[in-house]
């Protein structure tokens, strides 16, 4: 049996490492699209959903970086020798806090995966693998949407038709839903 000054020590020193263990909570957003495969990070990222179509591969997920506010990351991989443009600059953006859909303009291209340096403006992306040290890589384009004006909400995106190849593709709506998640010890998480 552990003594009383003993039993003190250890329940102070239990309480002195709980407060060091790094808790940290996110709000994600979990997508949800017809055909789509969820992808989950487990360590900073948001959740994703993984849409293949023909040559093209869309990879769409809510998130604040950098600037706090809220964007959607719609990453399109096109393989070589296909061209893919969007048939509309905009998305539809319903949720429960606006009266019908609001519609969202695609600001531009970007083609570094950073939504704070310039981005190209709307037009074909035409697919070219990416060879370094070896190794082949599909070319990736990136467009970043805007949803500040829609605030922190479950919400349901339209996206814009595509031309791939001259043949139209529709892409299934996503819809998002906000959950907390708590992550516990998180640099050892990762």
């Amino acid at each position: 049996m552990i003594g009383h000054p003993t039993r003190t020590l250890l329940y102070c020193l239990i309480a002195t490492m709980a407060a060091c263990v790094p808790i940290l909570p996110h709000v994600d957003y979990m997508p949800e699209m017809a055909g789509g495969k969820i992808l989950i990070d487990r360590c900073w990222g948001a959740p994703s959903v993984e849409y293949r179509t023909g040559n093209i591969t869309l990879t769409s997920w809510i998130a604040s970086w950098p600037d706090n506010k809220l964007k959607l990351h719609m990453q399109l991989d096109v393989v070589e020798g296909n061209t893919v443009e969007l048939l509309s600059p905009e998305v539809a953006v319903s949720s429960p806090l606006t009266a019908g859909a609001t519609i969202v303009r695609i600001p531009g291209i970007s083609l570094n995966g950073n939504p704070v340096l310039p981005m190209e403006p709307i037009g074909p992306m035409v697919g070219r693998d990416l060879v370094a040290y070896g190794f082949r890589s599909v070319r990736h384009f990136w467009l970043f949407v805007p949803l500040d004006a829609i605030g922190p909400t479950d919400m349901r995106i339209v996206l814009p038709m595509l031309n791939v190849n001259d043949r139209i593709v529709t892409l299934p709506a996503i819809t998002f839903s906000r959950q907390l998640r708590v992550q516990l010890i998180a640099p050892l998480q990762c």
